[in-house]
């Protein structure tokens, strides 16, 4: 089975277990890498039964590797980048 990179615009190869290719990968905020690996479950990929908050941070990963790009981005990934933003946003 082949496995592609989940960037946008990206078709290279990668192992099932990745998400990204290691270029796109690196252009993923440390703190969303994070969350990722936090959430991955061993053997997601073979029974097709991610979590809910894997899938919220790889489509988030996709979405801030799209923004950087200028790549096109679904509305969802626009949505999250816009929460992301203002959970940052500095609490007066």
């Amino acid at each position: 089975m082949s496995h592609e990179c989940h960037a946008t615009l990206c078709r290279s190869p990668c192992e099932p277990r990745k998400l990204m290719c290691l270029k796109h990968w690196k252009m993923v905020p440390y703190q969303t890498q994070l969350a990722v690996l936090e959430h991955y479950r061993r053997g997601q990929c073979n029974d097709k039964r991610p979590s809910k908050e894997w899938f919220d941070a790889a489509n988030l990963a996709v979405a801030q590797v799209a923004e950087q790009e200028g790549a096109p981005m679904s509305r969802r990934h626009r949505e999250l980048l816009a929460q992301q933003g203002q959970d940052q946003c500095p609490t007066p």
